[in-house]
């Protein structure tokens, strides 16, 4: 979901009217979401956007309640005209409506951030309860839109320009926390990876006691990298187009994009866009085993909890990329790829 990919969308319903027309019934002016025609964007008589899903398994089986949000309202089975400009004709359809409450306005740019991660969770040819189940997470994907963010434009840049490297992208993914709010940024089996970055020339992050202290039969490493802000740099849109290109949409492409604007929610729009120097991030990555990153020695007496500090990782020995990239398990597969082929696919 690039800023591009965004703007485009709110572009092209921007350009939709309301549609005309005599009656009452509900009819809307369209345009296709990604290559699926069955799941459009429409545009209703009041200039709400919508969600309309055509699908024949609709029309089987019990209709499920209409659900009624402050902002959302979703509604199965309706019968709803719908107007192409493309094809300048109007077809009926018994669809899906996940549709802005008139009044809304102001989140129209959101639900269509929204909309668009919502086509890659859906996929082609959904079955109804599959429809089902991703509306539910529309809802609370639209939810935490509108939040206040979790985490830094920063700190997400740094987790996601990880992935975006990643020899193994798609398992680097998989391992990608779902809560910004968990201990570790990565985890998987016995291995975890905490993501720190840093805009300054000394490479000093703060941790908190729990991200250095593993628990039994536990690994846990550093990822530390420094940022600089640059007008031609890469945003967290451009990251995300490349993390889905590799990954190919689906799935995959819909849980991190959904991670990632659930991480900065509200200030989505303009965080997304901000801008990072790809080569001075390439340049500047470096792994630590946590067993080497300074850290408090002395056990944290019981009722003292939050603790956190600064390390200076001046002194402290990283991993060298070429043993970094023979590592088994977490981090080997987050090992960046060879630095020629990052420049060029970027």
């Amino acid at each position: 979901m690039s800023s591009d990919g965004s703007n485009a969308l709110q572009a092209a319903f921007q350009q939709l009217l309301p549609p005309k027309g005599r009656g009452n019934g509900e009819r809307y002016q369209t345009i296709q979401l990604r290559d699926e025609p069955r799941v459009q964007i429409g545009k209703g008589r009041g200039g709400e956007p919508c969600i309309i899903i055509d699908d024949v398994s609709a029309r089987e089986g019990a209709v499920r309640m209409p659900i009624e949000l402050e902002h959302i309202v979703v509604r199965y089975r309706c019968d709803v005209e719908i107007y192409t400009s493309s094809t300048r004709r109007v077809g009926k359809a018994v669809a899906t409506v996940i549709g802005l409450r008139e009044g809304s306005s102001e989140f129209t740019n959101a639900f269509l951030d929204v909309a668009s991660v919502f086509a890659d969770s859906l996929g082609a040819h959904p079955t109804q309860e599959q429809v089902y189940e991703q509306v539910g997470r529309l809802l609370e994907l639209f939810r935490a839109r509108t939040r206040p963010a979790l985490g830094s434009v920063q700190g997400l840049w740094a987790e996601l320009f990880l992935i975006a490297c990643a020899t193994r992208m798609q398992e680097a993914a998989r391992a990608w926390h779902s809560d910004p709010s968990d201990v570790h940024d990565f985890a998987d089996q016995g291995q975890r990876l905490e993501v720190k970055s840093t805009r300054r020339a000394e490479r000093k992050h703060t941790f908190t006691h729990a991200q250095l202290t593993p628990l039994a039969k536990q690994q846990i490493f550093v990822a530390s990298v420094q940022v600089l802000e640059s007008q031609t740099g890469v945003s967290i849109a451009h990251l995300l187009d490349r993390v889905a290109a590799e990954l190919g949409g689906g799935e995959d492409t819909a849980r991190v994009e959904s991670i990632a604007m659930a991480t900065l929610a509200s200030n989505w729009t303009q965080g997304s866009r901000e801008r990072f120097d790809f080569q001075t991030a390439i340049d500047t990555l470096r792994l630590y085993d946590a067993s080497n990153v300074p850290r408090l020695s002395c056990k944290i007496p019981l009722g003292v909890s939050d603790v956190t500090f600064v390390s200076d990782l001046a002194t402290s020995r990283h991993v060298t990329t070429s043993v970094w990239r023979r590592l088994g398990g977490l981090a080997g597969y987050v090992a960046p790829l060879p630095r020629a082929r990052l420049l060029n696919d970027r």
